[in-house]
């Protein structure tokens, strides 16, 4: 009995060495696991940042472009309304032009006429 005792006490004392031996390693794989683990949220974690700095940068851009886009409408409503403005008085001073025109040429045979009746 007391040689299975013995043999069952050195047997349950390198089952417990195992056991810790295990336990050491699996607490140092699971230590290594979660390091990787760390190492590839941190690079998941940049990777969104990059991307969502991208995207901020790329709306700002956009934004931008919205703003000058709006602007040029603007300025070519605005250019647009002073070309109208300028060939309505352009068309104002040719038809003044015109009527002027017309006054001095009626004038003109006015006195030609009055001339030739004078000479009869």
């Amino acid at each position: 009995l007391e040689h299975n005792t013995k043999q069952y006490t050195e047997h349950l004392s390198e089952l417990e060495k195992r056991l810790i031996e295990d336990q050491q390693l699996f607490q140092n794989v699971y230590d290594n696991a979660k390091k990787e683990w760390e190492v590839e949220m941190d690079k998941l974690r940049e990777e969104i940042q990059v991307k969502q700095d991208t995207l901020t940068s790329r709306d700002d851009v956009l934004m931008t472009l919205e703003k000058k886009c709006e602007e040029a409408k603007d300025k070519e409503k605005y250019y647009r309304e002073q070309y109208e403005q300028m060939e309505t008085k352009l068309q104002d001073c040719q038809s003044k032009d015109t009527l002027g025109n017309d006054i001095l040429s009626f004038a003109f045979f006015v006195c030609l006429f009055v001339n030739i009746i004078r000479l009869s």
